[in-house]
């Protein structure tokens, strides 16, 4: 800074700067937007000069006197006023307000005043008045003159006079404020403040603001009463808005009622109330309708507002700094204590409103609220800041300079600002607790009597306080709100928010939100009522987030229930409340006990509802299901009333609560209990002493009888069997005792008796079960009757048949038990005398049913026990009743199988054994004896059979069916039993075990023998287990005839027949069998005779000795088939076996032996070359002393020096252990002659790469090559290619040189050898290519040249495609056509090339006669350097004129293409440009950036700046640092890229070394892209698509993006799309249609004819917020009317085209080059580049054309 200054010292002086001081106040004052702002300051004003009366005078005339006739008055709206005159009773200026009010910015240094910044009250300066003058007019009043520069009317009167009512709420001293208009009073507002009240504070609440700065010292609060005088004249300019019922209802209220809240809000201000015959009006009478006169304009209406003042008195204790901050931004210091302020309005107050006349209340719209609209803040006077909450706050916040918000930007002032709205969080938090503490003592005064209007009436005034403290988003500036809502809720950290609940108001944290599912049974939880939760929502969601307020807890609930019983419609709705929270995912069933611990039921005791018990829910356990047990009978104490759960469903009982469903016996229980039946039990409820209630118990029992399990009903048989309590005729008496009304055998039984009268149904089953008895006991019928020998077996059987379906289960079994039946034919036992010397009847033996048989004469031929029914009046019948009874009862009718079969096993008595058996077989099934028979259990020899020829009896396990078991010596059984020897489970043969010890202990002698027994055998040798096959197989049981005699062999040495393909001397080592026979063959196959000797048996044989293998062949070649055997089956030898043919020699090897006469040359040309060099010799050897020849070509000139495996492919895989069983097991050690030679070639001579020879053999090989390959790849497939099949046509190199020698190296077992010979060509990889040298000699050119290039270009050589390869190669391509091969293409290829050639030639030609043609000479050139003078008169015309001699058609546009932005030569400059004009393509020096001119500037300017593209500037060869993107775009129209096929003219960028592409090749593109653009004719349009997009920090167009657009109508010919996020987008498109015709006409159309392009191929969309300006699909190009609408349309609708048209100009360029590259990419760029060059004449004859 000190440098600067030395600098400036040096280099001159300092000079005064001047400031235009009137254009410096209009700028400052400008911000003074709000109304009435002079107005404003000069109330501002009087207030800080304490006046209490201001006065407004509107004049229409200089003379202060005038005044109007009523008749005639004067339009308040548009009569013109010549001046205005303020007054108050203030205090006089002082001189010190004279000087401050000269100065600018100094503001009024009085702490306790408004104004802070000095420019308020020279606001007046910016006013209209033509003259103001400030003069005091004697004391106490100071008047303001300001006259009008024009004369205008007043402002509106009827807003103004609101203004004034409002600007009066908070002024400090201000008590009248009048509005006059020539003498005549308007308006009049007086402020009437009542005596202040102290407001309590709380304990808790924060008197300290945050910053320390503010501290709390009181709170008062004042009514305040504005009384407002509104002239007839000016209310008749007030708008009449729409009646309001309720205010007018209220107002009515408020003046009718003596006691209303205005009378006593009067009281205040006055020594009585007003009287209710005084209404608060105009002194105009009151007349009917009918005679209601014209009021007095200059009579006044009369309204009155009650409004609450509430103030804070601040004590301000800023630190230092912070006070000279705040000096230095206010000019004033802080004040020592400071007051905010806050009005609000009670519920009270809020419904009377104002009082008094409906056209003077209006004038209070700035202080009445709706509940609705936030309170404004008050720095003095309203501004434009609302609260965010409905009361309006005033205090000395420093405003903006215009005072209609608050400063929050400077750092002190903000912090100054934020500490006042902590003080109003603060003090509208003591507002509302006050009143809630008002609210909360009326509550508890009325206590329990409080009555339902009592508590809505108290709960509206709660609403109305909780609304009017709700805060909202203030604005502008969110602040305010945030800030005083923040205090509010934290001003009382440790005091909860009181609210009001159902119990009046609580502290929040004690109030829960109310759920309705929960209302109907809580009581003591406090929850917010519906009314506050439906009027106040906003609060509530508050309360909510800030986690105030929070939901009903479980927690809460169950201390509810645990503090007051439940009644049954409470305790119904509880347990329907626990059902839903059952329901939730997070329920946990251990919840349950807590309910039931804390839940009690008060219940109606014996259904007296003055006698209610309280029982706790945890001793119920049960629930009634009235189908089951009546509610009207007597219920255990632990069973839930029905009452509560006859709405609930029972499995929910069950599964939620865990409750069990009353069971009957259960039931019977609590009826049979003492509490029932005990002394002290009601006679009417006593089972025991009570018939009919005996009588309904036993209904109920009936109806469920049914339904009951057995085991149930056995509980409640158990609960009542012992129970006295069936009515009789001889009183009640246990079930067991009594009997039904049917039994009548004798007369002295209880029988049962009902009152009803009748028993029948369920209740006959009830008492059945109990054990009411149907009959009389059996024993005592026995006693009386069949032991006195009074009835016969026959009449007791008769009477038991009678009554047998009474007789229960016990009796039944009893008689089963009991021996009372007579056998027949067995004797009487007699019986001694007795004691009184009478001899008793011979006493009769007697058995059970189930020990004798039915009396027939069957079972009397077996000698069977049977019953004695001689004494029976007629013979047995199966099929009587009685027989049924005594068979029911165990009377046996069919023998058991083991009495059966012991009779017919008993020996002696062969007869009896017959028959025995005879019965078996004939009862078979009908007896049902198979489930029973088994010959395990039933193990009696008493089957008869057949054993090497003697009769026998055998038990059914030892005897067999099937008579070949014969042979072997088994038993067998007789054929008469044959056909049932399935019945009698005999098997058919001998088990695996017996027969195979049979075998070998009795082997066959004979072959005949043999033949029979195995053909048996071979039926069952599938059942043997392994163990006793392999015992066969061991064994020696197979007769053989060996040397004419019978011998037996084991059959695991043993085959069917000799293998023939093996030689006759070793099939003579195998043992054949003779012919037993196909029977016998699947026996012996199984037990391990082979069909022929197998392959391991036999490579076992030939690794045992080889050599004796190879004399018992007899020839080599029948060996050679062995070891083709061994080898086709070599995957299925053993390991062992594998790894011992390694070491083995046993593989067949040749060898060429020279002849005895000579050697034969090394290369040999004669065809019997085989039959002269030598002899073919064959060895025994192991396979690694084997070399396999799979390059014959090289074997020939070493085979004489190996041992050759055969040729044969089967024995070369078997050599070389290709077929191993695994990749573990290592190779046999045969090796290939290809893997053993190394070959070498050695060249002499310069390769020559480009001679005529080598040239022509590369085009051939490779046309050739491909050929080849292509022809293998649809035989074999890719897969064996090591390269792509065209690979060849770019890799391969052919060199020619002078001579090419092959050397071969053998290198096998320690022996090396070598030859060599010329060779014609070969083949090396020099990665990533091949090289084919060729010598002189083409002799076997075709063949070497296939052979190496097999190797390198094939994974697997095939034997013939070498031969196939030189085929292909050597024979000329007509015939391979003929052949089948595909060579079109080669020749298609050539004749492309030789058209290529000539088209260049014709090209070249043509160029060169064109430029002659084009070149500018004469008239053409003048007339072309005029043209080109007028786009740049300033350029020298010589430079032009040789300018446009170096261009190409058309000649001016791209001369001018050249000279846009360039430093071209100027008239009167030197021309310093030595190398002459630039050539096409090649634009000038550009110019320095430094340099100002015309050409930089008006439209032709804007033109060129709007055509380059933003890009960041680059260096240039010259250094220059101001080129333009247009001088790169022609650097790259220099070198333009050489076109690729399909790219439609792209190129390489600037610098290639290739020849530049003609302008009439990029002009053709050009016009193909132009071309290219089509119409769009789809609705909907929803796919990828290139787009054009530019936002002010991105680059023009870098992404691609998706349109969702629909069709909705035409604009001016064009068709309109809008995205489908669009809400009713027809609406839109009429809404939007002038601007949208004023794009398409003016600016789309225009523009889309200078490219010449079909309209009908542009479009126009709208979206709301893509990226998307325009985009190409398909050639349709769509333009985004949003982008158009927000940045052009303004300047359209003003006649200004030129941004509008210039933007669409390059965006239609743009994409047009979409047409001919998609990416954006250099090729995308230069196109761009192409066509706005291309069409710029045309675009500035538009713009020109517009601007006109």
């Amino acid at each position: 800074m000190s440098d600067f200054k030395a600098l400036l010292q040096a280099t001159g002086e300092d000079e005064a700067v001047s400031v235009n001081q009137r254009s410096l106040i209009e700028k400052i004052l400008a911000r003074y937007s709000g109304e009435h702002t002079i107005f404003r300051e000069l109330l501002q004003n009087a207030d800080d000069a304490g006046a209490e009366n201001v006065e407004i005078h509107f004049r229409t005339t200089a003379n202060e006197s005038v005044r109007h006739d009523k008749d005639s008055l004067p339009n308040l709206k548009s009569t013109n006023t010549t001046s205005i005159l303020a007054r108050n009773d203030g205090v006089v200026f002082r001189d010190e307000d004279w000087s401050r009010l000269k100065k600018i910015a100094e503001g009024n240094p009085d702490e306790g005043k408004i104004g802070a910044f000095g420019v308020g009250f020279v606001k007046t300066a910016a006013a209209p008045p033509g003259s103001q003058s400030i003069a005091p007019s004697g004391n106490p009043w100071t008047e303001f003159l300001m006259e009008l520069r024009e004369p205008a009317p007043m402002p509106e009167p009827h807003d103004f006079a609101r203004f004034l009512s409002t600007c009066l709420g908070f002024t400090a001293r201000i008590r009248t404020v009048s509005m006059h208009f020539d003498n005549h009073v308007l308006f009049r507002v007086t402020k009437t403040l009542a005596p202040t009240r102290p407001l309590t504070m709380n304990l808790n609440l924060a008197s300290l603001s945050p910053l320390k700065i503010l501290r709390l010292e009181k709170v008062e609060e004042a009514p305040l009463q504005l009384r407002a005088e509104v002239s007839h004249w000016l209310a008749s300019y007030a708008i009449k808005p729409k009646p309001t019922p309720s205010l007018a209802t209220a107002a009515a209220s408020a003046t009718a009622a003596t006691t209303s809240f205005a009378s006593k809000m009067l009281s205040a201000f006055t020594s009585r109330a007003p009287t209710p015959t005084t209404p608060l009006r105009s002194s105009t009478p009151t007349t009917s309708p009918s005679t209601v006169a014209k009021p007095d304009p200059f009579s006044f209406l009369i309204a009155n507002l009650f409004l609450r003042t509430v103030s804070a008195t601040l004590r301000v204790s800023p630190p230092a700094h912070f006070s000279q901050e705040m000096v230095r931004a206010t000019k004033k210091n802080l004040p020592a204590r400071t007051v905010f302020s806050l009005i609000w309005t009670s519920k009270d107050e809020f419904e009377v409103g104002a009082d008094g006349e409906v056209e003077a209340k209006r004038v209070f719209a700035g202080l009445l609220s709706d509940l609705e609209t936030n309170g404004r803040v008050f720095i003095g006077f309203p501004t434009f800041q609302t609260t965010g909450f409905i009361a309006s706050i005033a205090a000395r916040f420093v405003s903006t300079v215009e005072r209609e918000s608050i400063d929050f930007q400077a750092r002190y002032v903000n912090e100054w600002n934020r500490e006042l709205l902590w003080a109003g969080g603060v003090l509208a938090r003591t507002v509302y607790e006050e009143e809630m503490t008002s609210i909360a003592r009326l509550y508890k005064a009325q206590g329990d009597k409080m009555d339902a209007p009592t508590r809505l009436k108290l709960e509206e005034r709660a609403l109305h306080l909780m609304r009017f403290f709700t805060f909202t988003p203030s604005t502008p500036s969110p602040v305010v709100g945030s800030a005083s809502e923040a205090s509010f809720f934290t001003s009382a950290a440790r005091t909860s928010i009181t609210i009001i609940s159902q119990l009046g108001p609580l502290p929040a944290s004690d109030v829960r939100l109310p759920n309705p599912a929960l209302s109907a049974f809580l009581k003591s939880v406090p929850t917010i009522p519906p009314l506050i939760e439906a009027g106040a929502p906003r609060l509530i969601a508050a309360y909510r987030d800030k986690n105030i307020v929070r939901d009903i807890s479980l927690e809460d609930v169950l201390a509810d229930l645990g503090a007051h019983p439940l009644s049954i419609p409470e305790a119904t709705a509880c347990f329907k409340w626990w059902l839903g929270l059952a329901a939730n995912r997070g329920y946990s069933p251990s919840l349950l006990s807590k309910l039931k611990d804390a839940a009690m039921l008060s219940v109606s005791a014996d259904g007296d509802k003055d006698n209610i018990q309280i029982f706790p829910l945890g001793g119920f356990t049960s629930f009634l299901n009235p189908s089951v047990v009546p509610s009207q009978l007597p219920l255990p104490p632990h069973t839930l009333p029905f009452g509560l759960t006859k709405s609930l469903a029972n499995a929910d009982l069950v599964r939620v609560f865990g409750f069990e469903e009353l069971s009957l016996s259960d039931w019977i229980k609590y009826l049979v209990s003492p509490a029932l039946t005990g002394a002290k039990a009601k006679v009417e409820t006593n089972l025991l002493l009570s018939p009919p209630f005996a009588e309904k118990v036993l209904v109920a029992l009936s109806k469920s009888w049914a339904n009951l399990s057995a085991p149930r009903q056995a509980d409640v048989v158990g609960l009542l069997s012992n129970v006295a309590f069936i009515p009789t005729r001889q009183g009640p008496r246990i079930p067991r005792e009594t009997y039904f009304s049917s039994v009548d055998l004798f007369a002295d039984l209880p029988i049962v008796t009902f009152a009803s009268g009748t028993v029948k149904g369920s209740l006959d089953k009830v008492l059945s079960a109990l054990g009411v008895r149907r009959h009389v006991e059996l024993q005592l019928v026995f006693t009386r009757l069949l032991g006195q020998g009074e009835w016969s077996i026959f009449e007791i059987t008769r009477y038991l048949v009678g009554v047998k379906d009474t007789l229960s289960a016990v009796e039944l079994e009893r008689l089963r038990q009991t021996q009372w039946l007579p056998k027949e034919g067995e004797a009487r036992i007699p019986q001694p005398k007795g004691p009184d010397g009478v001899t008793p009847k011979p006493k009769v033996v007697r058995y059970s049913a189930s020990n004798l048989f039915e009396p027939t004469e069957t079972f009397r031929a077996l000698g069977l026990p049977v019953l004695d029914w001689t004494s029976a009046p007629q013979k047995w019948r199966p099929g009587s009743e009685e027989a049924k009874f005594l068979l029911d009862l165990g009377l046996l009718r069919t023998p058991s199988v083991e009495q059966i079969l012991k009779v017919a096993a008993a020996p002696g008595n062969a007869q009896l054994q017959e028959t025995a058996l005879k019965y078996f077989l004939e009862e078979y099934s009908n007896a049902r004896y198979g489930a029973s028979y088994s010959p395990t259990k039933h193990a009696y020899p008493f089957l008869p059979a057949m054993q090497n020829g003697t009769a026998l009896f055998a038990k059914p396990a030892e005897v067999y069916s099937n008579p070949a078991v014969a042979l072997l010596g088994f038993p067998v059984l007789v054929g008469r039993l044959q056909p049932d020897a399935g019945r009698l489970k005999v098997p058919s043969d001998p088990p695996p075990a017996l027969l195979v010890a049979a075998l070998l202990k009795a082997p066959p002698a004979g072959i005949e023998e043999a033949q029979s027994v195995f053909s048996y055998l071979s039926t069952q040798v599938s059942q043997f287990s392994q163990t006793q096959i392999a015992t066969l197989r061991s064994a020696s049981f197979v007769p053989v005839i060996v040397a004419a005699r019978p011998e037996h062999r084991s059959p695991s040495v043993c085959f069917f027949s000799s293998d023939p393909s093996l030689p006759p001397g070793l099939t003579a080592l195998f043992q054949t069998l003779p012919d037993f026979g196909l029977a016998a063959k699947p026996f012996l196959t199984a037990v391990g005779v082979k069909e022929s000797p197998s392959t391991t048996e036999i490579a076992t044989l030939v690794l045992e000795n080889p050599s004796k293998l190879l004399d018992v062949s007899g020839s080599a070649e029948r060996y050679l088939s062995v070891l083709r055997t061994i080898a086709l089956n070599y995957k299925s030898l053993s390991w062992a076996l594998q790894k011992q043919m390694k070491t083995a020699s046993f593989f067949l090897g040749t060898k060429r032996v020279p002849p005895a006469n000579g050697v034969s040359s090394l290369i040999d040309d004669d065809d019997d070359d085989d039959e002269s060099s030598g002899n073919i010799s064959y060895e025994l050897a192991r396979a690694s002393s084997l070399c396999i020849n799979d390059e014959p070509h090289t074997f020939r000139f070493f085979e004489k020096d190996v041992l050759s495996c055969p040729q044969e492919e089967v024995i070369e895989d078997f050599a070389e252990a290709r077929l191993a069983l695994s990749a573990a097991f290592d190779a046999m050690g045969a090796l290939r002659i290809s893997g053993l030679v190394t070959s070498t070639y050695r060249t002499t001579g310069v390769p020559n790469e480009g001679s005529e020879r080598a040239t022509a053999l590369r085009r051939a090989v490779a046309e050739r090559t491909v050929l080849f390959l292509s022809e293998r790849v649809q035989q074999h497939g890719k897969a064996e290619l090591k390269h792509e099949v065209d690979w060849i046509s770019s890799h391969l190199h052919v060199f020619e040189v002078s001579a090419i020698e092959l050397v071969l190296t053998l290198n096998f077992r320690d022996k090396v050898k070598r030859v060599s010979q010329p060779a014609s060509a070969y083949v090396k990889s020099e990665r990533p290519n091949l090289h084919l040298s060729v010598g002189p000699d083409d002799m076997d050119f075709y063949y070497e040249a296939a052979s190496g290039l097999c190797k390198h270009l094939l994974v697997k050589q095939r034997p013939n495609d070498v031969l196939l390869f030189m085929t292909v190669l050597q024979t000329s391509l007509k015939n391979l056509k003929r052949r089948g091969y595909n060579v079109d293409r080669i020749l298609n290829a050539r004749l492309a090339a030789k058209e290529a050639a000539e088209a260049r030639f014709q090209e070249e030609r043509r160029v060169a006669q064109l430029k002659e043609a084009n070149v500018l000479s004469g008239e053409k050139l003048e007339a072309a350097a005029g043209q080109l003078s007028q786009l740049f008169p300033d350029a020298d015309p010589t430079f032009l004129r040789s300018l446009l001699q170096n261009q190409q058609p058309p000649h001016v546009q791209n001369a001018a293409n050249a000279l846009i932005g360039s430093n071209y030569p100027r008239k009167g400059q030197e021309n310093t440009n030595v190398g002459g004009p630039p050539a096409q393509g090649e634009p000038p020096v550009p110019a320095s950036s430094s340099r100002k001119g015309s050409v930089d500037s008006g439209l032709f300017s804007q033109f060129k700046k709007k055509l380059r593209p933003e890009s960041k500037p680059e260096s240039r060869e010259n250094g220059g640092s101001g080129s333009s993107a247009i001088n790169d775009a022609l650097s790259r129209i220099k070198a333009p890229p050489t076109p690729r096929p399909g790219s439609g003219g792209t190129a390489t960028g600037a610098g290639g070394s290739g020849t530049p592409t003609s302008t009439d090749a990029i002009r053709k593109n050009v016009a193909k892209a132009v071309q290219a653009a089509r119409p769009e004719s789809a609705n909907n349009i929803s796919n990828e698509v290139s787009k054009t997009q530019v936002r002010e920090e991105s680059s023009y167009c870098d992404s691609t993006g998706a349109a969702n657009l629909q069709y909705i109508q035409d604009v001016s010919g064009l068709r309109f799309y809008c995205d489908k996020s669009i809400v009713n987008p027809q609406s839109f498109a009429q809404d939007h249609l002038a601007a949208l015709t004023r794009f398409v006409t003016l600016v789309l159309r225009p523009v889309g004819e200078v490219f010449q392009v079909d309209p009908r191929s542009l479009h126009v969309f709208h979206d709301l917020d893509s990226p998307l300006i325009a985009f190409n699909r398909g050639g349709a190009i769509y333009f985004n009317s949003r982008y158009y609408f927000s940045w052009h349309d303004a300047e359209v609708t003003r006649g200004q085209l030129h941004n509008a048209l210039i933007s669409v100009y390059h965006s239609l360029a743009h994409e047009l080059a979409h047409n001919l590259v998609q990416p954006h990419d250099a090729q995308h760029s230069f196109y761009f580049s192409s066509l706005c060059e291309t069409y710029f004449l045309r675009m500035a004859q538009l713009l020109a054309k517009s601007s006109t």
